[in-house]
């Protein structure tokens, strides 16, 4: 979903009034009054003029000034849809081995993307105080948002990492689960056409699948194995909708997330450094780096192309409901059994506190 409606502008309008009230200093409410103030301004605006906000602005300008650096086109086009999410120059045949191995989600922006860029910003404002540095984060942040054109996955993430940038700055502490719900809440309210988007729900309930799986991540050993039942639980609340819309599922997805990690970081870190102005000699160092990281993490891609690794199948709605009250109920069981095992344990340490 693209960047159409001026509609999400008031969502950053509601979120920044919502900033304003939770801000304890006067200067910061003023800050975060004025923010809103403009984004409403951008509305009016855009509604009465007709003029749409489109992402190709200065850091897309900068990305596109680089396109001749590039020797393959294709790959720009990977490169491209990986650091702004716009796929306007990805290839069909690259779009059909995302589709059959089941990897678009590599490319979404989405909270793995964001949380790379939060983690590389967060490295280079690091000697700045805490709440400045949340200031600024949030606002880099909100640039990053404008440049996707406000895909839901994009929006999804930036709204749940802008939740917790406010929790984070007003020291307190927030559940995974109400970010998630506020984040959904406010694009279904900005947006409810959204609620008959395939990628609204693949987005939402991939999320849902993994952040219900967050406090038993503290039984697994091993960061391999860790990483895998995320990936399989962020899997397990789509397989209706993929049975419904793509007939497929592969199975090899899991390992393979877990092994695109190794590409996907550098990949999205020095995409988003083309994203700025660049010396020549260092913007021709940083594309010959990306564009050959690139082509090999396709081919590592075209490795899982096999029919082999694929499970066809279909879903009707009732079999769907069927699924998600069974899959609902299977998640309701193992967070009852591992609060039970919280309980047990608080009463063996209050046991031998008491002794």
């Amino acid at each position: 979903m693209e960047f159409r409606e001026p509609l999400f502008l008031l969502v950053l309008a509601a979120e920044s009034f919502l900033l304003s009230l939770l801000s304890r200093s006067p200067r910061l409410k003023a800050f975060f009054s004025s923010v809103m103030i403009f984004f409403l301004f951008l509305f009016v605006f855009s509604r009465h003029t007709g003029f749409r906000l489109r992402s190709p602005f200065f850091l897309s300008a900068y990305f596109i000034e680089k396109m001749d650096y590039f020797k393959n086109m294709e790959v720009y086009g990977f490169v491209k849809a990986l650091a702004t999410g716009n796929r306007s120059a990805l290839s069909a045949p690259l779009k059909a081995l995302f589709s059959r191995t089941g990897s678009y989600h590599l490319i979404a922006i989405s909270g793995l993307h964001f949380g790379i860029a939060a983690s590389l910003l967060i490295g280079l404002l690091c000697r700045i105080r805490k709440r400045t540095r949340i200031i600024i984060l949030f606002l880099l942040l909100t640039l990053y948002l404008l440049l996707t054109d406000f895909y839901v996955s994009a929006l999804r993430a930036y709204l749940m990492i802008a939740y917790g940038l406010v929790s984070a700055y007003m020291n307190f502490r927030i559940e995974p689960l109400n970010a998630w719900a506020l984040a959904t809440s406010l694009i279904l309210f900005f947006q409810p056409f959204a609620f008959f988007s395939v990628g609204f729900w693949m987005s939402v309930l991939a999320t849902f699948g993994i952040l219900v799986v967050l406090p038993a991540l503290s039984l697994i050993k091993g960061f391999a194995l860790k990483i895998m039942t995320i990936s399989l639980m962020a899997q397990l609340p789509l397989i209706p909708i993929l049975g419904m819309y793509f007939g497929r599922l592969n199975l090899a997805s899991p390992l393979m997330s877990l092994l695109a990690l190794i590409f996907i970081y550098p990949l999205v870190a020095i995409g988003f450094m083309l994203l700025f102005p660049l010396p020549h000699f260092l913007a021709k160092a940083f594309v010959f780096a990306e564009e050959h990281l690139a082509a090999w993490f396709l081919h590592f891609l075209s490795l899982f192309d096999n029919e082999g690794n694929c499970l066809s199948f279909s879903f009707t709605r009732q079999h769907a409901f069927l699924y998600w009250g069974i899959y609902i109920l299977g998640i309701l069981i193992l967070i009852w059994i591992y609060h039970r095992k919280g309980q047990r344990k608080q009463k063996i340490k209050g046991g031998h506190c008491v002794r």
